[in-house]
This record gives structure tokens, sequence and C-alpha cells, in this order.
């Protein structure tokens, strides 16, 4: 019997500023997932800036409002990074076949 997963896609939500977060969310990417970092989890911009590198395998966005509330947003529009509204997070969820989160 095949796998009804192989082909699905899922959205990871990444909710942490830990290495740990990160290190598990990309240790289950796959290329066609996206990855949505909020709450503290936008920290990881930071990092991401320092090393020049994007988190992984997966297409990624930014909270926008998460931010902003800390600061971040200009540092984040000047590096070219995606950002989405609170609102987009709505079509990225119907657009995946699953969602996980990660703390």
């Amino acid at each position: 019997m095949a796998d009804p997963t192989a082909n699905a896609s899922c959205l990871h939500l990444v909710v942490r500023s830990s290495a740990e977060a990160l290190e598990n969310c990309l240790s289950q990417c796959a290329a066609e997932d996206e990855v949505v970092f909020v709450d503290d989890g936008v920290m990881h911009l930071s990092k991401s800036l320092q090393s020049g590198a994007g988190p992984g395998p997966a297409e990624s966005f930014y909270s926008a409002e998460d931010l902003d509330a800390r600061g971040l947003l200009p540092a984040a529009r000047a590096a070219g990074a995606a950002t989405v509204r609170d609102s987009d997070i709505v079509a990225l969820l119907r657009k995946h076949d699953f969602c996980l989160t990660w703390k």
C-alpha cells in the first residue's frame, strides 16, 4: 500500500529562538515544505544574517508583526528576507496538507 503522505507538503512554524527548535524543524523539512518564523522564532533572522545563509532547503518567511515587535523589521527588509503578515499565514496553512509547530 502506498504512503498517503508521500507527496504531502507541510508548513513548519518555528516559534522559539533555540537552536534545537530550528535543528528539529530542518531535520524534517522537505523541499516542497515552507517554514514560517513566528513569535520568538523570528530571532533566527539575526543568525541567518550573520551566517549569510538561509535556514534550510525549504522556502522560509518571517512574521512581519513579530519582527516589528522586536525591532527587526528594518533589518529584515534591508536583507531582503521574505516576510508575511499574520493574515497571510492562513493562506499558507490552506496550501499545505500538514502543519507542525517547533518549540
